[in-house]
């Protein structure tokens, strides 16, 4: 949906700017910021909980966990496995892994469109 919504709002802005009256075009333009800003929250959210992810991860790996009680040990070891894999937000059974590069790709698909678009 963010990926329609970027693609329409790019191309009122680039493709048919000269019909729009100013109100209409800030409008466009205040729009096309808002989505994007929230987008990228979404993403950036993603990469940070992965980053805390890895950051858990090696302090786990770095404390001297060996040293603890047999029940800890269990306990730590089900959290250390946990940590290694990924924590990036996933939807549609991993089709769509939120990372900023994803957000990247979001954009430059966007541009790809408007640019077909404008040169048809």
């Amino acid at each position: 949906m963010n990926m329609i919504i970027i693609i329409l709002c790019l191309f009122q802005l680039v493709g048919s700017s000269a019909n729009l009256s100013p109100q209409r075009y800030f409008k466009f333009c205040i729009e096309l910021v808002a989505v994007l800003a929230a987008f990228f929250v979404y993403c950036d959210s993603s990469e940070r909980a992965d980053m805390f992810h890895d950051m858990m991860r090696q302090a786990l790996t770095e404390s001297s966990w060996e040293r603890c009680s047999r029940r800890a040990i269990r306990d730590l070891i089900m959290v250390i496995r946990r940590v290694q894999r990924p924590n990036h937000c996933r939807f549609n059974n991993g089709m769509f892994v939120l990372s900023r590069l994803m957000f990247l790709k979001v954009i430059k698909m966007a541009y790809t469109y408007v640019n077909f678009f404008k040169n048809k």
